[in-house]
């Protein structure tokens, strides 16, 4: 296995035993970006479908590396909904992958997480005070204060998954490409990076109707080494018992 994949590889597998993982984009300060009006057919309501990329009124905005941005600052969360992630993992010797589903109501997020093929299974359930963490169906858990990350930012993390706020990390001059794209079917917003760690280069897909990000790929030159895929979530509001934590309570009303 190469250096670059197994740096990779350690990575992947580090976020299933610690809180945090990040990539190095998300160390790079935050900068001041444009001010954008966004076409209401770009940022729309939850659950409700924008024009297709051949309306005039898709294209009212161009998306440039000079806004695209403050584009992705002014889209905002569904405040309900669930979907399934995928992570691929590629290495020489084949790909490790893991599954996780989420869960998100009043400003509550809940995940399970596995590697395919594996059976054990990581629940955590983030609120705005604390995480709670158990393994499988046992019936303790651990409940850990939050520190200074807000709890959007930690269920981010427990999902494994690069949201659009990471992207305003990035210094402008990281920003290779922007513009609009679909990823399966999804009206999206597009955009391609390099950070300079190990070479790296990033492409996320954001979705428009959602403000969620559906795509993020890691490229080492042409090679594909990372994946998080999203699919399209399902923005019903989430039963309260997907919220119980092992011993029957509930975070929701606790």
């Amino acid at each position: 296995m190469s250096r670059k994949k197994m740096m990779a590889f350690s990575i992947t597998v580090s976020v299933f035993l610690m809180l945090a993982i990040t990539i190095s984009l998300f160390f790079s300060g935050k900068t001041k970006t444009p001010v954008a009006v966004l076409p209401t057919a770009v940022v729309s309501s939850p659950g409700s479908t924008p024009a297709g990329p051949d309306s005039d009124e898709f294209q009212l905005l161009e998306i440039t590396i000079d806004n695209v941005q403050a584009v992705i600052e002014s889209l905002s969360r569904p405040s309900s909904y669930s979907r399934a992630i995928i992570l691929d993992t590629y290495l020489d010797q084949g790909k490790v992958s893991y599954h996780i589903t989420a869960w998100v109501k009043n400003k509550v997020c809940k995940t399970s997480a596995s590697r395919i093929g594996g059976n054990q299974v990581t629940n955590t359930i983030v609120t705005e005070e604390y995480v709670y963490i158990w393994y499988g169906d046992e019936y303790d858990y651990r409940r850990v204060k939050l520190g200074q990350e807000s709890p959007e930012q930690v269920a981010d993390e427990y999902q494994k998954i690069p949201t659009y706020e990471e992207i305003l990390l990035l210094d402008k001059e990281d920003i290779l490409e922007a513009g609009y794209a679909e990823y399966e079917s999804e009206p999206c917003i597009y955009v391609k990076a390099n950070t300079g760690l190990l070479g790296y280069t990033y492409e996320y897909y954001v979705s428009a109707r959602t403000g969620l990000l559906v795509l993020a790929e890691t490229f080492d030159g042409d090679t594909l080494i990372h994946s998080s895929a999203a699919g399209s979530p399902n923005l019903s509001e989430p039963s309260d018992d997907v919220f119980r934590l092992p011993d029957g309570s509930s975070v929701l009303t606790s």
